[in-house]
C-alpha cells in the first residue's frame, strides 16, 4: 500500500498531518516538506505502525 497523508485545518487553524500506509521512518520522511512549509511542529504522535521495521528492513536484517 502507498502512504496517503490525510492533512487537516481545524477551525482555529491547527494543522494534523497523519501518515496512512506508512510505516517506521518513512512516516517522517512523508511528512518532512509539509513540516518545514508550515513551521514549528507542537506536537508528534507516532501511530503503532511507525515502529513496525518494514518489510525491506526485515530481509535486509535477516540475511546478515
Amino acid at each position: 500500500m502507498d502512504e496517503t497523508l490525510k492533512i487537516t485545518v481545524s477551525p482555529k487553524g491547527r494543522v494534523s498531518v497523519e501518515v496512512i500506509g506508512g510505516r517506521g521512518e518513512s512516516c517522517l520522511d512523508a511528512t518532512r516538506a509539509i513540516e518545514e512549509a508550515l513551521g514549528d511542529v507542537v506536537e508528534r504522535r507516532k501511530k503503532p505502525e511507525f515502529y513496525q521495521v518494514t518489510t525491506n528492513a526485515q530481509q535486509n536484517v535477516k540475511r546478515g
